[in-house]
């Protein structure tokens, strides 16, 4: 069996910067996030089956935009994707940016010596001076470095629960603070979606719109909705009273400069 070399972290950016000049649906970079997480649970096996099902649980997404969004990974050159008959489930390969890495069987017997008083192999003096031995004080230090900055991406997906758009929109944002070298901590996080549900009242559908405004604007943070925005809330009235709410639990002190921008806007 044949393992993937694969640095989690490594990947991600990878994935981030590649999307720079291959931009694929955003509902292949959530099912590329998802097959990520399943594979990392077989221990980056080369080739691993999941069930759809599994997968509309996870992303949110329905049979058919799975689909869609598979076919599209695997034209990328992303993902190689392995149908089969009946209710077997499909088996997916994961194309890394790292190489891949064959399962390690210990070849290293053959040039072992075999003392008869305790039967115990030992390398012969040339090959122990090339093999590194391993640091695990480097190895748990690197574990930990990216469970911290895997948090901001689980801390986005508990939020969004199973609103397949909201998530959508939060890991873009979240993207493109990658891109502008302004990658989210978990405390970052935490404060700007906090401030996200405060803006729009809990209503996901908003959040969404305002978390895509501030991914086109490259903003790092969340604000009100502005100009052709607004129609998602029902006019300018609907924008004038979320602003009033958000203004009233914020404390905004540009609220005025924002409410004459929608009325430019409208007028």
């Amino acid at each position: 069996m044949s393992v993937l070399e694969i640095n989690y972290l490594s990947e991600i950016n990878s994935f981030h910067d590649w999307l720079i000049t291959n931009p694929v649906p955003t509902t292949a970079r959530v099912l590329w996030f998802a097959l990520m997480h399943y594979c990392n649970r077989t221990g980056w096996r080369t080739e691993f089956n999941l069930a759809i099902s599994a997968l509309e649980l996870d992303t949110g997404l329905s049979k058919q935009a799975i689909i869609r969004a598979r076919n599209a990974l695997q034209q990328a050159g992303r993902i190689k994707v392995t149908v089969r008959k009946g209710n077997q489930a499909a088996l997916y390969h994961i194309i890394p940016f790292a190489f891949l890495k064959e399962t390690q069987i210990d070849t290293q017997s053959d040039t072992c010596v075999i003392h008869k008083e305790d039967a115990k192999c030992r390398l012969d003096d040339t090959q122990s001076d090339t093999i590194p031995k391993l640091d695990k004080d480097k190895t748990k230090t690197r574990k930990e470095k990216d469970k911290k900055e895997n948090a901001p991406l689980d801390l986005i997906r508990l939020f969004a629960g199973d609103n397949a758009e909201l998530k959508a929109s939060l890991i873009g944002w979240m993207e493109m603070r990658t891109r502008i070298r302004k990658p989210l901590t978990t405390r970052a996080t935490e404060l700007a979606l906090k401030r996200l549900n405060t803006l729009a009242q809990g209503d996901q559908d908003l959040m969404a719109a305002i978390a895509d405004q501030s991914t086109m604007n490259s903003w790092q943070g969340f604000f009100p909705l502005k100009g052709e925005s607004v129609s998602r809330l029902g006019g300018v009235e609907g924008a004038l009273n979320q602003a009033r709410k958000a203004t009233e639990d914020l404390g905004e002190r540009n609220y005025a400069d924002w409410i004459a921008e929608v009325e430019d806007a409208d007028g």
